[in-house]
């Protein structure tokens, strides 16, 4: 229960942010929230993390598919790490199914969170690296109690 709650709060909020952004800003425009560290800055983006692989659509799909599956089937043989894994595992579907969404209605992701030393980036982007690092470190842990016994 815990993952499909996850998955949908993250899906949920990556979708309705892109949605406002969307609705509010012109493409390129950009909203300065503290100062010169954080703005919201409406971009397109037809690749992948930074925009690389731009042209590469098919690519992502089956990846972004492939993310949601692995969150799916995996939930029970993850099970095991407690009940972080569930939560990780929803990030990381969540994630996945907003950009999915985004690259099956626009061809393109809805890029908007600018730090401005970083590339602009999404939720739905955040939840995908917080969910992949969270399922990375209770992996290790498992990994390292089962090598000290």
């Amino acid at each position: 229960m815990r993952y499909w709650l996850v998955f949908a709060l993250s899906f949920a909020a990556d979708q309705v942010s892109k949605s406002l952004v969307r609705r509010t800003l012109s493409l390129g425009q950009s909203v300065p929230i503290l100062g010169p560290y954080l703005a919201i800055t409406y971009v397109e983006n037809p690749g992948g993390a930074f925009g690389l692989f731009p042209g590469a659509l098919w690519v992502f799909i089956i990846t972004s598919v492939a993310s949601i599956a692995f969150g799916i089937f995996g939930r029970k043989y993850l099970e095991p790490l407690g009940p972080a894994s569930q939560i990780s595992l929803g990030l990381l579907s969540g994630g996945a199914m907003g950009n999915l969404a985004d690259r099956l209605r626009f061809a393109t992701v809805t890029d908007f969170i600018d730090f401005k030393v970083w590339p602009v980036f999404n939720l739905a982007d955040t939840c995908v690296v917080t969910g992949s690092v969270l399922l990375v470190i209770l992996v290790l842990r498992c990994e390292k109690r089962v090598w000290t016994r």
